[in-house]
């Protein structure tokens, strides 16, 4: 299977679904599922499939050697653009437009990074809609991105 790029900013726990959703499918016997697993880890579709060889599959499938250095890059990737958003909060809560402006311009992701960064940009829409997945039960995204940068 061809390179599939991560995205500028990867979800660590959407990627450790994935990896368990392949494992559930090839363990089910899915054809497509083992041989997405048989392309990238042969020596696993003898037994059980087990989620390391998942992850592996999903790591090659995104052009990395091992599960570990997909992790250590989406990791980075979402570390950096969580400083420039802090950055950018920080520019925006001091004033200092200019600059706030220059950072918007040069990253847009910032943009939509959160809720921080939508109340900031006046963002009324995804305000209301964020506060509306809030209501629902178990849905606590700043305590899960709390607990994210907690374990770097």
């Amino acid at each position: 299977m061809a390179s599939d790029p991560l995205p500028a900013r990867p979800d660590l726990d959407q990627l450790r679904r994935r990896a368990k959703e392949l494992r559930d499918a090839a363990r089910a016997g899915d054809p497509a599922a083992l041989s997405r697993i048989a392309a990238h880890a042969p020596a696993s579709v003898s037994a059980p499939v087990t989620l390391a060889a998942a992850q592996l599959t999903i790591a090659r499938e995104h052009g990395f050697a091992s599960w570990p250095r997909l992790k250590a890059e989406a990791q980075a990737r979402n570390a950096e653009l969580a400083q420039r958003v802090d950055e950018f909060l920080v520019a925006s809560i001091r004033d200092w437009t200019g600059r706030a402006a220059r950072m918007l311009a040069r990253d847009p992701q910032i943009a939509t990074y959160d809720f921080r960064t939508a109340v900031v940009l006046g963002d009324a829409a995804r305000v209301r809609a964020m506060l509306g997945r809030a209501e629902q039960p178990g849905h606590h995204p700043a305590a899960a991105r709390t607990r994210r940068a907690s374990r770097r």
